[in-house]
């Protein structure tokens, strides 16, 4: 396509590999909101494939729409935290949510390549709720293998999830949680992920203040709770 369009040799951009995957749809099933079975195995897998490591990639930009995001990533794939993690500025200063940010680091990498060509970029992308997983090995020279990518969904699938609870429970775990604030910076709602005995996960809420402003002076997660509904409360 390059060639028909009369593009010069020497700006010719070559994808090496891609993997993309899916984390469960519903956050609910999710065994976990500080690891990512999707974000693993594309990242790895595309590695694989091209048959290099990220330390090899001279260029990395990780899909950057919440430190979450970035720091998951770090994490599952193993870079050093310390390492630079974008070559745009990331999502907070080119492009916003669903403005296809993915589209800035895979055009700022081809640019960057053409200059470089022996180099490698490794690009991920995501979509959703952190659920829709992507990456990309590219670099200014052809790979000896062509294109290569791989169906990986199976494997994410075989990860555990959380069941969906049948029934309301009246006590629980708190998992995780964060409180929101108004506009005049005060807190407005907590929000919190219970998991009963059996592993499943409840969400609930609760706007007291004296609730919200216990959550924000400590790491209550691990702390027992009980749930009227879907309101929280601590327990004494």
């Amino acid at each position: 396509a390059a060639e028909a369009a009369g593009i010069p040799r020497d700006r010719w951009v070559f994808p090496w590999s891609g993997v993309g995957v899916g984390d469960p749809w519903f956050a609910t099933n999710r065994w976990a909101f500080d690891e990512s079975p999707g974000m693993r195995t594309s990242g790895r897998r595309t590695l694989e494939l091209a048959g290099v490591d990220h330390d090899d990639c001279a260029l990395i930009d990780l899909y950057s729409c919440f430190p979450v995001a970035v720091q998951v990533a770090q994490r599952e794939l193993g870079i050093d935290p310390a390492r630079q993690f974008t070559i745009t500025g990331g999502l907070t200063f080119a492009a916003g949510p669903l403005n296809c940010y993915c589209l800035l680091p895979l055009t700022r990498a081809v640019a960057l390549l053409r200059d470089t060509p022996d180099e490698l970029a490794f690009l991920t992308g995501n979509g959703g709720v952190f659920t829709k997983h992507s990456a990309l090995v590219l670099s200014g020279d052809p790979s000896n293998e062509g294109f290569r990518t791989t169906d990986s969904q199976a494997e994410v699938d075989a990860f555990p999830t959380r069941p969906t609870p049948d029934s309301p429970v009246s006590a629980g775990t708190l998992e995780t949680y964060t409180v929101t604030f108004d506009r005049d910076m005060r807190p407005e709602r907590a929000l919190v992920a219970v998991l009963d005995d059996a592993g499943c996960r409840h969400w609930a809420e609760s706007h007291d203040a004296d609730t919200m402003q216990h959550l924000l002076d400590t790491d209550a997660c691990s702390s027992a709770v009980t749930l009227d509904g879907a309101v929280v409360h601590l327990a004494d």
